[in-house]
């Protein structure tokens, strides 16, 4: 948006709505990062319920190991 001086299109948007985007993006950036945080190897998922299948690989994968 920036590189097409958009910007001003936010103005537009619900706070709410920013703020869900905004809550999405980092629970993304959480799920993606926490495997190599804890140093486990979690299988690869794709679609659309990649959130909660790498959530539940990475807690059954922590369940077994302790």
């Amino acid at each position: 948006m920036g590189l097409f001086r958009l910007g001003f299109v936010t103005i537009y948007l619900a706070d709410p709505l920013i703020s869900g985007f905004t809550t999405g993006a980092a629970c993304h950036v959480f799920t993606s990062q926490v495997k190599y945080v804890l140093g486990i190897k979690v299988k690869r998922f794709n679609g659309a319920l990649k959130l909660v299948y790498v959530s539940n690989g990475t807690i059954n994968i922590v369940k077994t190991s302790a």
